[in-house]
């Protein structure tokens, strides 16, 4: 089921997400950068997911 619905609250919901994930991830490396190395595969992975999300809600026209 695919659920492509063109909302501004998907969109900054979205932004909020990919932001909040950069923002994790940079607090993980200062406090300790062996765990961040072991994440970071997980939240390059996440973080495009994301943004390919995004880029497919804002092309899909009406």
């Amino acid at each position: 089921m695919k659920n492509f619905y063109r909302d501004g609250g998907l969109v900054l919901s979205i932004m909020a997400l990919v932001v909040a994930i950069l923002c994790l991830s940079g607090y993980i490396y200062t406090v300790s950068p062996q765990v961040f190395w072991l994440i970071a595969p997980f939240v390059v992975l996440a973080a495009g997911f994301a943004v390919g999300k995004l880029i497919q809600v804002q092309r899909r026209p009406f």
